[in-house]
């Protein structure tokens, strides 16, 4: 049984009426707990019995025990499996394995994808009495009575109607029974769909003045003034988030690249909100509405009771933790009354039954009839609503298999009883000693930092602490958060933020992490905590998994030729396999030695760093190695792609194939060995994603007469600060060279060339697919008519690529390129004697104030382009916590189809050196595994054998394309 207060029917005894005088015969288990009772049901034509093996559907409400569940039947109920909640996925296991026709509630949908069929409105009624329920003990807790004591939770009525008459009676007697220092109160509500406008429906009864968020502060003056005791406000969209770069607001956007927007919710209610009532939808993609931190910060002064009748565990609201029970309905989370039931409309159960069959009741009959799901006998809301069927996961949920695997990274699998067990691997690297030093005890900081691993679901352990009653303490915290280095790193984010707010200055905190020589790898105090499903029996040695098995074969080498940026996610992603070892190579002192201490990596036994001219040892890391990534300067990689020919070693390259390296092919092929090129971001996955689509196309019969492609890395918008829109990660050498290379495409059938002096007066305004904020623009990126033959696609009438720039980066480029500056045959000092007494009143030279500044004399000697370029790298730097972004899109037949990649830098890796790193690390794990059927030459990355392994395996790590059509 779901629950003991789950009562309520998908069908009434009038429904049944009605479906038995039509013909149909009605089978109902026994129940005494339902709020209709088994004498009703028979005498309107049911037939009582526990045996439904002959019922063509079986419908229920809530989850079935999957021990109940009959072989081949078709069931309807909801399932809580679409968003592969990890609790439901035995159920959905037992499902596909008894072939069983699984129709959920929730995805019984109309054509604009509208829910049909719902009890969201009672959820949001029941919520909403509870909530007032709430509000009552929670203010006679602080001291006051209030009529609001005398209100119950929804159950506690013989009706509905009961309920509101009691609530009419409540605000009745507001007016003069609400002390002044509370009056009014403020209610915000979020949401708008049944959920909410059930909650509204309760709320009315209560007599209070609306008004928009932008005007509460002004109405709850006026409400003062006249003696209105209750406020309330219906939050937008736009209330809630607002986008980064601007503060605008586009609701398809926001669905479509929620990584754009951030909450602004606080700032907006934090003031003067006193009750909650949630009601909005949210997903793991969004801004949380109402944060931990925020709460902390006390950004949301007055918050009294949250009514989180979403029930989204650490979701939209993130202080509800777990949910509530209906006879237990509240949690307490700093200071604040929280209510997660999760079986709202349980509370109501005779109306929510009513209201849920009269819309499930159209589409009852043909699923008793056992219409075919794939047949035309059944309605499209119930067809677009079948999760599986025939023992497998229909088309439309297949995503359900990929986000599983996502949900439970880290975790290895689960034992008999259902309880999860790690991967032993996975929990060690999420695992640290943390040094905390400063007034811990007597500020009470200690006890938050605590919250923060739990409320993470971690483990703590003090393996030492020092204690000073009023003065300095000193801690060492052993932290172990089971799924990993990611949720670690949050944690001691949250430490450090933590630590620093200002309430705590007194406290002189620090926050440090000890190496892992502490405790000698030595963590069974915190780990002991959790099953381990990659732990022998007793007394066995123990032995260990990586997180993700990369790789089949033992005794694995990869060496890495180059410790640049792109360089430390490639050896994050390589490494995780405890089996292989990672060799990093750089000829520049201590280089491989700070890459190999990279927070994503430290504590790795599996990584090597090598201080050496690769060159000079090529032969030795060739014999030696199961592949090589070269990360080297494209001229370099010739004598390595020489020495892996002739040592029948695979290589991985995320440069243009050059003519050199392509003159290579024959002798790759007599090998037998893999020289994989081009296997980065541009080149790399722009060639794997434009082909996924070319392919697609063609296979549907379609021809591609149109293809575009664009693509540039930028700062992300908040860092998007100075005029170019640009910063520099490394050397700007390539980006300002690039400006001067001729250009060639085809555009509606004419073939288009631009000289490279001209290239940068041709960019051209351009807005992402469903992106419309960014303003960009694209300049032509070299000769696209090469990929007509590349891509399969050569009658095109338009073959297009370009690189992507922030909209006035050309305009403001071509300034400098007039004056000069991009030229490599004056130095850079000639370039400034000319701009002395000139005009230097334009916004870009304001900005670089190169001319009134004191340049270095080996800069000013350089040829100006060179002194330019290091003038840049200070001047366009990335300032500390800014981050980059990576944008692509692909367009086929004039938007017929639309590919697009959003990707941000995060604390560990750039977004450029995580796409350009992971995908070249990728192409290592494709090349060498023991499955590899990769023909020996020169190769790119535009078929299949690449492209379907290799997207599938970037999109776990987060670089993911989205289609559109």
């Amino acid at each position: 049984v779901y629950s003991k207060w789950e009562r309520r029917t998908p069908l009434t005894p009038a429904h049944v009426k009605k479906l038995v005088d039509s013909g149909v015969r009605v089978l109902v288990q026994p129940c005494t707990r339902r709020i209709f009772s088994n004498r009703d049901f028979e005498e309107n034509g049911a037939e009582l019995t526990n045996d439904l093996s002959t019922a063509n559907a079986i419908f229920g409400v809530k989850q079935i025990p999957k021990e109940s569940l009959l072989e081949g039947k078709t069931y309807c109920f909801f399932s809580h499996v679409i968003k592969a909640q990890k609790e439901n996925m035995p159920l959905l296991d037992e499902i596909l394995e008894k072939n069983i026709r699984l129709f959920d509630y929730e995805c019984i949908t109309n054509d604009d994808g509208e829910r049909l069929v719902a009890f969201g409105e009672y959820a949001g009624k029941a919520g909403m009495i509870n909530a007032f329920r709430g509000l009552g003990e929670k203010l006679i807790g602080e001291g006051f009575s209030t009529p609001f004591v005398s209100v119950g939770s929804a159950y506690m009525y013989p009706s509905y109607v009961a309920a509101v008459k009691n609530l009419e009676y409540v605000g009745s007697k507001l007016k003069n029974n609400l002390d002044e220092t509370l009056s009014p109160l403020v209610f915000v509500f979020t949401g708008s769909g049944k959920v909410t406008y059930g909650a509204l429906d309760v709320f009315k009864a209560i007599p209070s003045t609306f008004c928009s968020v932008q005007d509460l502060g002004t109405t709850i003056k006026e409400a003062t003034n006249k003696g209105i005791p209750i406020v309330a406000a219906v939050a937008e969209h736009s209330d809630l988030v607002r986008r980064i770069a601007d503060d605008g607001f586009d609701k398809q956007e926001f669905y479509t690249h929620p990584e754009l927007y951030k909450s602004v919710f606080a700032d907006k209610v934090g003031e003067y909100m006193d009750v909650l009532v949630n009601g909005c939808y949210w997903d793991s993609r969004f801004p949380r509405h109402v944060s931990q931190k925020d709460v902390r910060e006390n950004k949301f002064k007055k918050l009294k009771v949250v009514a989180d009748i979403s029930c989204d565990i650490k979701g939209g609201v993130e202080l509800l933790r777990n949910t509530t029970t209906i006879e237990s309905p509240f949690l307490t989370s700093n200071n604040i009354c929280i209510m997660g039931v999760d079986i709202l409309p349980s509370e109501l159960p005779r109306e929510a039954s009513e209201h849920f069959g009269d819309v499930l009741f159209p589409y009852a009959k043909s699923l008793a009839t056992g219409a075919d799901v794939d047949s035309n006998s059944i309605a499209p809301e119930l067809e677009r609503a079948c999760i599986a069927a025939n023992g497998q996961l229909r088309s439309k949920y297949e995503y359900i298999s990929k986000l599983r695997a996502e949900n439970e990274r880290g975790v290895l699998s689960r034992s008999e009883s259902g309880a999860i067990l790690y991967n032993r691997n996975t929990a060690i690297e999420g695992t640290a000693v943390f040094l905390l030093s400063g007034h811990l005890f007597d500020s009470g900081l200690i006890n938050k930092w605590l919250d923060i691993v739990e409320e993470n679901y971690g483990i703590f352990h003090f393996a030492e602490a020092v204690v000073r009653p009023n003065q300095k303490s000193t801690v060492l915290l052993q932290v172990t958060m089971p799924k990993g280095r990611a949720h670690l790193d949050a944690v001691e984010q949250e430490f450090r933020e933590l630590a620093a707010m200002e309430e705590y200055t007194d406290a002189h905190a620090s926050v440090s992490k000890m190496p892992e020589s502490y405790c000698s790898g030595d963590y069974e105090a915190t780990l002991s905590a959790f099953n381990f499903g990659d732990t022998e029996q007793e007394g066995a040695a123990t032995t260990t998994t990586a997180p993700q098995i990369l790789f089949s074969s033992s005794n694995i080498v990869i060496t890495i030729l180059g410790a640049g940026m792109v360089a430390a996610p490639a050896v994050e992603y390589l490494s995780r396999n405890g089996d292989a070892l990672v060799r990093v190579v750089s000829a520049m002192e201590g280089e491989a030695n700070k890459l190999c201490a990279h927070n994503s990596i430290l504590g790795r036994h599996n990584v090597e760093a090598v201080t050496c001219d690769a060159l000079t040892k090529v032969d030795e890391f060739a014999k030696n190695s199961s592949a090589i990534i070269s990360l080297l300067p494209q001229t370099m990689h010739i004598p390595v792609a020489q020495s892996c020919i002739e040592n029948s070693t695979p290589l991985v390259t995320a440069s243009y194939v050059s003519p050199e390296m392509r003159a290579l092919d024959a002798a790759a092929k007599e090998r037998g060995v893999p020289i994989l090129c081009e296997m980065g971001l541009d080149p790399g996955m722009d060639h794997m994603s434009a082909m996924q689509v070319i392919d697609e196309m063609k296979e549907a019969g379609h021809r591609v007469t149109s293809f575009t492609s664009l693509c540039g890395g930028l700062p992300a918008p908040e860092a998007a600060t100075n005029v170019f829109g640009y910063k520099f990660s490394w050397s700007p050498k390539g980006v300002l060279t690039a400006m001067s290379n001729d250009a060639l495409f085809m555009e509606n059938g004419r073939l288009t060339q631009v000289a490279g002096k001209d290239l940068l007066k041709n960019a051209k305004p351009f807005r992402m697919y469903q992106m419309p904020s960014f303003a960009l623009e694209h300049l032509p990126n070299r000769n696209s008519v090469a990929y007509g033959h590349t891509y399969g696609i050569s009658d095109a009438e338009t073959i297009y690529r370009g690189t992507l720039r922030y909209e006035g980066f050309s305009k403001q480029m071509d300034y400098l390129r007039n004056l000069g500056f991009l030229r490599d045959d004056i130095s850079l000092q000639h370039i400034l004697d000319q701009l002395k007494g000139e005009d230097m009143s334009v916004e870009i030279c304001k900005f670089l104030a190169i001319a009134d500044e004191q340049v270095a004399s080996a800069i000013s000697e350089m040829p100006a382009i060179d002194g330019f370029c290091k003038y840049l790298e200070n001047k366009l730097a990335y300032a500390e916590g800014e981050r980059d972004m990576v944008l692509m899109q692909h367009t086929f037949n004039d938007n017929e189809r639309v590919s697009s990649l959003v990707v941000y830098g995060d604390g560990n890796s750039s977004a450029m050196a995580k796409t350009v790193g992971v995908t070249a690390a990728v192409g290592a794990e494709l090349v060498m595994g023991k499955d590899s059927v990769f023909p020996g030459g020169i190769l790119v990355p535009t078929d299949k054998s690449v492209y379907i392994p290799g997207l599938k395996k970037l999109e776990k790590e987060g670089l993911r394309f989205r289609h559109f059509a």
